[in-house]
């Protein structure tokens, strides 16, 4: 009797281990995928990372060049604010600067907004319309 609970209690010690075993061989399964995943995981927030860090440096190099563009264009209108100014300061560009458009150079500015083009044809000339090609062509005959 006790070898046959020996026997038993050996089976089940075998028993056991090899349940141990193939637990342990899961779990080391489920490691394997997690790690796997945890890596490609990696590789995608380095890539996001390495993505970034080119677009930062891009907008930076884009910032200066804008900088050095605004700076160039700061220096162009002082330039010619200066000009401007020592143009004026002489009487002769004064004078003119200060003179007042003649009438019909004053009616050139004034114009009717035109609201669709019923409202362009009333404001063309009548007697005066342009010829068409056709009646240029007949004229040279």
């Amino acid at each position: 009797m006790m070898s046959l609970i020996s026997a038993r209690l050996g089976a089940l010690i075998l028993l056991s281990a090899a349940l141990f075993g193939y637990i342990q061989t899961l779990k080391i399964a489920t490691l394997r995928v997690e790690r796997e995943s945890a890596q490609q995981g990696n590789a995608e927030r380095d890539a996001l990372i390495q993505t970034l860090h080119q677009q930062a440096s891009e907008h930076e190099a884009a910032q200066l060049a804008l900088q050095q563009q605004l700076a160039h264009l700061h220096q162009v209108h002082t330039q010619r604010k200066t000009t401007i100014q020592k143009n004026y300061e002489t009487k002769t560009v004064r004078t003119w600067a200060n003179a007042r458009l003649p009438e019909s150079i004053i009616g050139l500015r004034q114009h009717v907004d035109f609201i669709g083009t019923a409202s362009y044809a009333q404001r063309l000339p009548q007697g005066n319309s342009l010829p068409t090609p056709r009646q240029c062509a007949k004229d040279k005959r």
